[in-house]
């Protein structure tokens, strides 16, 4: 029942598909592009975000600062934070 119900609107839309050309292409199009900005989106996310860095024990990098007193006195830094 259902499969045929799901044959019977797709037949139904590609009827109406083949009426309008000019909507079928654009459709078409808006798909094509949608799908190719997502992939593109995802493969930057994954590239800079999600995958791990290529280094061993990547979860240990630390980030080393200098800290200079005269500045953090007079505004211009903020004085460090160590957090273990």
């Amino acid at each position: 029942m259902f499969t045929q119900s799901l044959a019977q609107d797709v037949r139904f839309g590609v009827r109406m598909l083949r009426k309008a050309p000019g909507f079928t292409t654009v459709a078409t199009l808006t798909l094509a592009l949608g799908i190719g900005a997502i992939a593109t989106i995802f493969t930057a996310a994954y590239d800079f975000l999600l995958r791990p860095l290529p280094f061993s024990h990547s979860d240990r990098l630390v980030m080393v600062k200098r800290y200079n007193a005269k500045l953090a006195q007079s505004g211009w830094t903020d004085p460090p934070s160590f957090k273990y």
